[in-house]
């Protein structure tokens, strides 16, 4: 597959709006690997990761960006996040209500999220405090949430095409944004857009990204940069493992040590830390 795990960013000469294709291949595989999701939450974990690569170039301050989703109250998902970092690389995971099943058919988020799902887009500067927009999820999918996030919140114009496929694990999206303070931008980006929605499965996932443009954009001039990689890494560590045994109280290390140790899981990767009843040992003694 070609320009697999790359994003490439575009400008137009004519037009004062900017674009960026996407496509993720083995990073995906690797954030759904011993994660058995059912086909609706793997569609959206696909198409929130790429929603997520789209979003974090939009930050140029070494920012860190997450992007989660959480259900209605009685609402099926418990959440959903993928968090990716200024270098490009991610993490994230789904989770449903114990018990919980999203209803079949009818609109893909609504039966996950119900009417008053959220989206929250949190950013986390380099320097200085975070800060998070949050919009009430569409219905329908992730791409039209996030285009009203910008519309409403950023108030920055931008279109998203998000495709998947959820059988071979893979997926690919389209950014179009205007430039801020620029004139007729959003009658450009109307234009771009209705363009950029003919974009086929198919082509978004095996084109090279110059075909894609080509053909999307024949009577355009566009100006591509070097693509950029994206990598899985998930962000857990033993010494994190240790870092949250250290919070528990002495008799709950003492009933740790008693059984010979522990173990935790990460809710990202799945990847198990064995803590052996020593370094619980070392934790009591700090603490007393």
């Amino acid at each position: 597959m070609p320009n697999s795990d790359l994003l490439m960013r575009f400008m137009f000469d004519q037009h004062p709006v900017r674009g960026e294709l996407v496509r993720l291949d083995r990073s995906v595989k690797e954030l759904l690997r011993g994660h058995d999701y059912s086909p609706s939450v793997k569609s959206l974990m696909l198409d929130l990761s790429c929603a997520a690569a789209l979003c974090a170039t939009s930050f140029k301050d070494g920012s860190e960006t997450m992007l989660q989703l959480k259900g209605e109250s009685g609402a099926p998902l418990r959440y959903a996040l993928v968090n990716i970092r200024a270098d490009l690389s991610f993490y994230g995971s789904a989770a449903l209500e114990q018990g919980a099943q999203p209803a079949p058919g009818g609109a893909p988020l609504l039966s996950l999220c119900g009417a008053q799902g959220i989206l929250a887009l949190t950013v986390f500067p380099a320097e200085g405090e975070r800060w998070q927009g949050l919009v009430q999820t569409d219905p329908d999918s992730v791409q039209n949430t996030l285009e009203h996030y910008f519309m409403r919140s950023a108030q920055l114009p931008t279109s998203f095409v998000l495709l998947h496929d959820p059988q071979c694990e893979c997926a690919a999206g389209l950014l179009l944004q205007v430039l801020p303070d620029e004139q007729n931008a959003a009658l450009s980006l109307e234009h771009l857009t209705v363009l950029a929605r003919s974009l086929t499965g198919q082509e978004a996932l095996k084109l090279p990204f110059e075909e894609i443009l080509q053909r999307l954009y024949a009577h355009e001039s566009v100006r591509v940069f070097a693509p950029l990689p994206l990598t899985f890494r998930c962000n857990c560590s033993a010494e994190r493992c240790l870092t949250a045994m250290s919070k528990l109280t002495p008799g709950e290390l003492g009933e740790l040590i008693n059984d010979g140790g522990t173990s935790m899981t990460c809710q990202h990767c799945g990847r198990s830390y064995q803590i052996r009843a020593a370094q619980l040992q070392a934790l009591l003694k700090e603490s007393s």
